[in-house]
């Protein structure tokens, strides 16, 4: 009992001094939130429904963002806003504006708006927006502050504290990532919003969480400011990201592959009449350096590929029955897809359930398997080419989002429900 009635004095003590640690960290909070809070937003989702017979615009949902540009560019998250009939942006001095789609890039849940300063609902106008920095994510610290500034569940303009837990994750979420890792709360409605450090500035883009029933549990995850820069300028400048492309399907190696090569990816696909092929490069090939660089796995491969551009030379070296090779190829832009009667199939590097043998395309409200890898998972339990996936657990199976999703919140061993001709089949994969 005394060493507690001491502990408390002495806290009291410190916090009692004018210029004592606590209460000057305190001070920080405080001037960070009437810095940041007037350059991040709320983003209103509008829905055009039909009730009794009369169409009627509807709040559907609520999402957070912040400006990045004085001139009214906004950065959030591609789920925030995609699929809406209209856009409203809220500020906290309570004006609002209705915004523009700049830019979506799903394959990193990134997207841009736009507010036009002139067009303020009450009639007022003003020079220019507040705007939030994006700082240097590869500066992160393990144990640093992190502060999250949001609406979650519709409660405006919230700012929440927390630490940097981990950085670098990958969750297989979205195609292309880097999360940062914090235990900052994140609720539903902080997806766009800021993660801030203790200067103020941008350290990632608040995308998702890990939870069993939805809310927080002390585990969400923000896209890296490094990463969102890239896409941020690029959306802006073209309305798109532009990727290289060399015309493959890659994957990581499997535990067989890895007993003879240790590092790099397996090819699984090569697209006729594409740089990869014109070179030389074959279905099985395993590539294990790119510009004499070595590749460890499929995220270092993209995070070093990503770094080119369409008309770039790079240098590819291979293994192939058992001889190291080399050969050079010109890149070109990534195309979005190929259209093959009614099914899309998608020019994509990573294939959400390759890592259980399974390669799909995505037909119209439908995921269709395409092909089954000999001798992976999905090969031993019996899963076959052209049957439609319908769900992943509990997740009804509708597009390519629905697995990503779906995947990501299975543990070690899970159902996956397909329809062939004689009907529903179940099997259970391993993750």
């Amino acid at each position: 009992m005394l060493k507690f009635i001491l502990y408390f004095s002495i806290c009291a003590n410190l916090y009692a001094s004018t210029n004592s640690p606590i209460l000057n960290l305190q001070n920080e909070f405080i001037s960070i939130a009437e810095k940041s809070l007037p350059a991040v937003v709320v983003i209103e989702r509008k829905e055009e429904v039909e009730k009794d017979g009369k169409k009627e615009i509807i709040t559907s949902g609520h999402g957070s963002g912040f400006i990045v540009t004085k001139d009214g560019y906004i950065l959030t998250n591609n789920h925030v806003i995609k699929n809406c009939y209209k856009l409203i942006v809220k500020l906290q001095n309570k004006e609002e504006y209705e915004a523009k789609i700049i830019g979506e890039d799903f394959k990193t849940d990134l997207a841009v708006l736009k507010i036009d300063i002139a067009s303020c609902a009450d009639g007022n106008s003003k020079k220019e927006f507040s705007i939030l920095e994006l700082a240097d994510s590869s500066k992160v610290k393990v144990g640093q502050w992190a502060i999250a500034i949001g609406a979650p569940f519709s409660l405006d303009f919230s700012m929440t504290v927390g630490i940097v837990s981990q950085k670098g994750r990958m969750l297989d979420a979205n195609t292309y990532e880097d999360f940062i890792q914090t235990d900052a709360s994140i609720n539903p409605g902080n997806s766009g919003g800021p993660l801030l450090d203790i200067s103020g500035k941008v350290i990632g883009v608040n995308d998702l969480i890990y939870s069993k029933n939805g809310t927080n549990s002390g585990i969400g995850f923000a896209i890296s400011s490094n990463l969102a820069k890239d896409i941020l300028h690029q959306l802006i400048k073209y309305g798109e990201v532009i990727r290289p492309w060399m015309g493959v399907d890659c994957s990581d190696l499997n535990n067989a592959q890895k007993k003879k090569i240790t590092a790099g990816v397996f090819i699984h696909k090569v697209y006729k009449d594409n740089p990869a092929e014109k070179a030389g490069i074959k279905k099985g090939d395993v590539f294990t350096k790119i510009n004499n660089l070595p590749i460890i796995n499929l995220k270092d491969f993209q995070k070093r590929f990503l770094k080119y551009r369409p008309n770039d030379k790079i240098k590819i070296t291979l293994i192939r029955d058992a001889k190291e090779l080399s050969f050079n190829i010109t890149l070109i832009k990534q195309r979005k897809n190929e259209k093959k009667g009614d099914e899309r199939i998608e020019i994509d590097e990573n294939q959400p359930l390759f890592e259980y043998g399974i390669l799909i395309t995505e037909g119209k409200n439908k995921i269709v398997i395409k092909e089954i890898i000999k001798g992976s998972k999905a090969d031993d339990v019996g899963i076959k080419p052209n049957m439609i996936i319908l769900a992943i657990g509990r997740k009804v199976i509708k597009n390519r989002e629905d697995i990503k999703n779906a995947i990501y919140k299975v543990r070690k061993k899970f159902s996956l429900i397909a329809e062939n001709k004689k009907g529903k089949v179940f099997f259970n994969l391993i993750k």
